[in-house]
């Protein structure tokens, strides 16, 4: 099994810490199951996240992952200043999904995660496009080439504060 990556380093600023904070949560969920197996109550505190992430026991529908995606969802939130994140795992398939917005720009703090030299450590970009006001890149973890992940955000500050303005899906491919 590949050593999780340590949490991102990252400004004291509450958006920041949320987007960090989900990151952080699907690192832990989807590269050690241990803290998560033998009870899903105890992943926050086992995955260093207690205080962090709250469970919930549904999301918005706006927030939801496309049907389908996800048999036997658990749901946290991440407070990311007045918005936050909603992050949604899979007990049976290696899912990660989070989508956040907030009356406060994100774009910002969604680019000093990604730019955070511990991030650039853990992850390599890859592919990266453009749909409108929306930038999307995916990342595959160096610790362990079978976690990748898509990270859409606004293209330039001051867009999408209307709507969702992050989405990330992460996922193992164990067929690899």
């Amino acid at each position: 099994m590949a050593q999780a990556s340590q949490p991102v380093a990252v400004p004291a600023d509450a958006a920041t810490r949320g987007i960090a904070t989900a990151l952080q949560a699907c690192e832990a969920w989807l590269m050690r199951p241990a803290t998560w197996a033998d009870s899903i109550d105890q992943f926050p505190e086992k995955a260093g996240l207690s205080g962090k992430i709250v469970a919930r026991p549904s999301i918005p529908d706006a927030v939801a992952p496309p049907g389908g995606w996800f048999t036997a969802p658990h749901y946290w939130y991440a407070a990311a200043g007045p918005g936050g994140l909603f992050i949604t795992v899979s007990d049976t398939r290696p899912l990660c999904h989070v989508v956040g917005g907030s009356s406060e720009d994100l774009q910002p703090a969604t680019e000093a995660v990604l730019t955070q030299p511990d991030f650039k450590t853990n992850w390599s970009a890859g592919e990266e496009k453009s749909d409108g006001d929306m930038r999307m890149t995916r990342y595959v973890s160096r610790i362990d080439p079978h976690l990748w992940m898509m990270v859409s955000r606004a293209a330039k500050p001051g867009e999408r504060k209307d709507r969702p303005q992050i989405a990330i899906t992460a996922q193992m491919d164990v067929e690899r």
